[in-house]
């Protein structure tokens, strides 16, 4: 924290929202989104809950804490206004990538350290979390748990959205490796949720994009290759394997009308019931940014969450959000022809936000005005942002080839 004045700090992440929304402001240039429309009703609903959360009560600190929260939601002017260039937005992808190798060695570092942190080396003890240890009640052992799963899968979703994209001239073996060990990082950790996402989007790209081809086979292939050697090489992550599989095979007790699958889920048996106790209060506005919010708030359990603090209007606000996302991607795309660049890319898009959407309606809150961390924030909104310009950039190219078939014919 840094103090500003007698009683006012401001953080790292304040500073650079702060001072990124001033310089888009006074020299960046003014582009708007697509979704400029759900997104201020978005805000306006906001307003609403904060003008009800003052009337009801809430105190003056946890407002202060929204307020800093909230900085982050000006990247939606921010990042349009000072990012529109695509190779600025290839080159922040590429700056990313080799976080997935960082917090991969700081899951293998936590599972052979018995719970030591690797960022703790260079950080220190007060770091955020990256690798965490705690204890699986399917095997009785302890298991390595990542938190910045998000990350992990953008850069998932980034890889096969350059595999799609024609004009990407880096190196594709690359690529094959950032999905296996963002693949394995999250096999490693456990956490169901974030391994069905996962299998869900890698099953949608092999049938629904690569339609099964060459390339596709180079990728499982790989993906295969590095689990196996893993396995058969490595004592520890064998054994964090053999666990992943096993707490991932009660899902099987789900399909059987078995919630708490097998009694394993705290959102279900104790998690789930606590949010919808606070729910009842105020079902059709939600409770906004209460103190009762807080008391019964719980983002692990995602869409009911938001629920509980936006209500029903909130939610419906929310899912003109993401109808509005699909609907500017796949109409741009069906009126792309096969040779547009954008057009396979844009799909891989999609599917990445439906894979997130998942997580939003079964587990974890990725969507929402509280209960999402900034770090996820940040990727949400790039993730967003990512998609108008790709979108305008296919725009743009069904525009040339318009061109281009029109001197064809002239000639």
């Amino acid at each position: 924290m840094y103090n500003v004045a007698a009683g006012i700090s401001l953080s790292f992440y304040d500073l650079f929202f702060i001072l990124a929304f001033v310089k888009a402001i006074h020299r960046g240039r003014k582009t708007a989104l697509t979704l400029n429309k759900p997104l201020f009703l978005l805000l306006c609903y906001l307003m609403f809950l904060i003008m009800i959360s003052v009337v009801l009560g809430t105190s003056i600190g946890q407002l202060i804490y929204y307020a800093r929260l909230y900085t982050t939601y000006t990247l939606f002017i921010s990042l349009p206004f000072l990012v529109y260039k695509k190779e600025d937005f290839f080159k922040f992808i590429h700056l990313l990538f080799p976080i997935v190798f960082f917090i991969f060695a700081s899951l293998v570092f936590t599972l052979f350290t018995s719970g030591h942190r690797f960022e703790s080396f260079f950080l220190g003890d007060s770091a955020g979390g990256v690798g965490m240890y705690m204890t699986s009640r399917v095997m009785e052992t302890i298991r390595p748990t990542g938190v910045s799963a998000l990350i992990l899968f953008f850069c998932y979703i980034c890889s096969f959205f350059f595999l799609e994209n024609k004009d990407y001239h880096g190196s594709r073996r690359y690529l094959y490796f950032i999905i296996s060990v963002s693949f394995l990082a999250i096999l490693i950790s456990a956490t169901r949720s974030w391994i069905v996402v996962f299998a869900a989007v890698f099953l949608f790209y092999s049938v629904g994009i690569s339609k099964l081809s060459p390339r596709f086979f180079v990728l499982v292939l790989s993906i295969l290759a590095v689990l196996f050697a893993s396995y058969l090489s490595v004592p520890k992550l064998k054994h964090a394997l053999r666990m992943s599989l096993g707490r991932t095979s009660t899902l099987t007790s789900l399909v059987q009308g078995d919630m708490t699958l097998e009694n394993t889920s705290m959102r279900i048996t104790q998690r789930l019931p606590k949010v919808l106790n606070g729910i009842k209060q105020s079902p059709i506005i939600g409770l906004g940014l209460t103190d009762t919010y807080s008391k019964y708030g719980d983002y692990h359990v995602g869409n009911f969450n938001l629920i509980l603090q936006a209500g029903i209007i909130g939610l419906l606000f929310f899912i003109n959000l993401w109808v509005n996302y699909f609907r500017m991607v796949l109409r741009a795309r069906r009126q792309m022809p096969y040779s547009n660049n954008y057009r396979m890319p844009l799909l891989v898009l999609a599917g990445g936000f439906a894979g997130m959407l998942l997580l939003q309606l079964t587990t974890y809150q990725l969507f929402g005005f509280t209960g999402v961390s900034r770090g996820d924030l940040f990727i949400i909104i790039f993730y967003i942002v990512l998609s108008e310009f790709m979108v305008r950039y296919g725009i743009q190219e069904n525009n040339r080839l318009k061109k281009l078939k029109k001197k064809e014919h002239e000639l």
